[in-house]
């Protein structure tokens, strides 16, 4: 005869609760110590590696940082110093509440299992790549100080939300190609002239009559941007340098406010039929530039005398 129904059952049940149940140690936020010999937390270089010295304290002792247990980083202890990272470091959110930190090399990836991101209560600097991991909908950057970003991030399309104070790059390859700014946050350029192909949203519908402020103090200095841009904000032009956007744009359906130094328009497309308001600023209509096309069809037929916009 066979074996008994009930007995199967029980053997079944048996195998199942012998089965080992895995679980991963819980996020926490873990704070830079570069001296761990030292008692209290130090701040000051050092070097940041997944398994790498235990520079990071838990509030209760010192242990080295391991990418898969996505937790966050908090530099916040004087002074600051150079953090080099080695290989691809992954934190969930990245805080600055002391200034003058620098990350450099390799690549500081943000985020875990929900959206992360940089928060600057500080000044401080990125030269690492910085990427999201594959899937997620966006990265940001809040608090109200600066990051500037000095690291090649064009090759990471995941959205990169500006949500407060300013990010600072000198030249396109560092502001991530699909940049939102939100919250009348800042983008200020300080370099002396780049072709930024950068598809650029401006505001957030979320918040309303929403604003993002794009600040390039030079006066030598332009930004031509060659992407999109889009979103239903303010975009308020800052400083003494010069903006033209290039694209002809048929997603932006806010308006543009131009505080100071000069708003270029090579060919009316790019504006697509948007307000202007001038506040001391110059706006500066020209025939003798194509705009870049969004598709491989001819160039539009400009026309010989440029219309005329609000003011």
């Amino acid at each position: 005869m066979g074996a008994h129904p009930i007995r199967k059952s029980i053997r079944r049940a048996a195998l199942t609760l012998a089965l080992p149940v895995f679980t991963r140690a819980a996020s926490t936020t873990l704070t830079w110590d570069a001296a761990p010999a030292t008692p209290g937390v130090q701040g000051g270089a050092g070097a940041w590696a997944d398994a790498g010295v235990a520079n990071w304290f838990n509030g209760a002792t010192d242990r080295a940082w391991a990418n898969a247990n996505g937790d966050s980083a908090l530099f916040n202890a004087p002074p600051a110093g150079v953090i080099n990272l080695s290989g691809t470091v992954a934190a969930h959110i990245v805080t600055f509440d002391t200034p003058g930190y620098t990350l450099t090399g390799g690549t500081l990836r943000i985020g875990y299992e929900v959206v992360g991101g940089i928060i600057t209560n500080a000044d401080a600097t990125v030269a690492s790549t910085v990427v999201a991991p594959n899937g997620f909908d966006t990265w940001y950057k809040d608090g109200p100080a600066t990051l500037t970003l000095t690291g090649n991030n064009s090759a990471s399309f995941i959205p990169f939300t500006i949500k407060a104070g300013i990010v600072a790059v000198s030249g396109q390859a560092s502001l991530p190609p699909n940049t939102h700014v939100t919250n009348g946050s800042r983008v200020l350029y300080t370099g002396t002239g780049d072709d930024l192909s950068v598809n650029l949203t401006v505001g957030d519908p979320a918040h309303g009559s929403d604003t993002a402020i794009l600040d390039i103090p030079d006066a030598n200095a332009y930004v031509n941007l060659t992407g999109l841009l889009m979103g239903s904000g303010t975009l308020i032009k800052q400083g003494a340098g010069t903006f033209s956007p290039r694209y002809s744009n048929t997603n932006f359906f806010g308006d543009f406010r131009i505080d100071a130094g000069t708003l270029q328009v090579d060919d009316p497309n790019v504006l697509h039929s948007r307000p202007i308001t001038l506040r001391g600023a110059t706006l500066l209509l020209r025939a003798d530039t194509q705009p870049v096309s969004p598709a491989p069809s001819p160039p539009p037929q400009l026309p010989q005398t440029p219309s005329t916009s609000t003011a």
